[in-house]
């Protein structure tokens, strides 16, 4: 748009240079991931942009372009991912596990990062490389999970700028026993390995319930038994 001036960022360093823009008669638009942009370029009353901010995270799934080479996709359609269906089951068992039937963002990708799926990756690595990160793979996989925006308040952890809670949705049940039809004998251990067996709650879930406690959720303690396996209903 003629008279606009776009900034892709979100580093604080910058605000002498958008508001001297906007002195000289030129519209500032900031366009950032919702973990990397400074409070201070989103608040009004910083009188640096002319415009919302427009989140990337918001539109990963459009911009990002998943490696060829497919396996049945959670929804049911061919995904572009060899291996979705498997993060998808993981994913279903870390959230299923968790106080309160959700897992935050940090917790989950802390997961993810311990899944060893050989060759000295991660199943982060490989949903990093397939899908763009988190936000995108939930984006792409609704028909099992919802994500919910964690509002971060004063005093607040900056690590937790952008985080978000991943739940289940009510299909989950259906969509889940058609995925399990996709799973082969390397999937079955990886299962045994880091299922919902093995997740151990007061270990996984840190970030989740500190952030549970300040929005007042109830999951506020982990204290007293909590039996994971016990927390999740077989799939077959």
């Amino acid at each position: 748009v003629c008279g606009t001036r776009l900034r892709r960022g979100g580093d604080k360093d910058y605000m002498p240079a958008l508001v001297r823009t906007r002195q000289v008669g030129k519209r500032v638009a900031i366009v950032s991931m919702k973990r990397g942009c400074n409070r201070a370029l989103v608040d009004p009353s910083s009188h640096v942009k002319d415009f919302e901010v427009v989140w990337i995270d918001d539109h990963l799934d459009k911009l990002m372009v998943p490696r060829s080479g497919a396996a049945p996709g959670a929804d049911g359609t061919k995904d572009d991912y060899t291996g979705a269906a498997t993060v998808v089951r993981i994913m279903h068992d870390l959230v299923r596990c968790s106080p309160g039937g959700r897992v935050s963002s940090r917790d989950a990708g802390k997961y993810l990062k311990m899944v060893d799926v050989g060759g000295g990756r991660t199943m982060l690595d490989q949903l990093k490389d397939g899908h763009g990160g988190l936000r995108s793979f939930f984006n792409r996989h609704g028909g099992v999970f919802a994500m919910e925006e964690h509002e971060s308040k004063p005093g607040d952890d900056p690590m937790n700028e952008g985080v978000f809670f991943i739940t289940t949705t009510s299909d989950t049940k259906g969509l889940m026993e058609e995925v399990s039809k996709n799973y082969s004998d390397e999937d079955e251990a990886i299962f045994a390995k880091y299922g919902a067996g093995s997740i151990d709650p007061k270990r996984v879930y840190t970030n989740t319930v500190s952030l549970s406690r300040r929005d007042r959720t109830g999951a506020t303690t982990l204290d007293g038994e909590f039996d994971a396996a016990e927390a999740v209903a077989p799939l077959r």
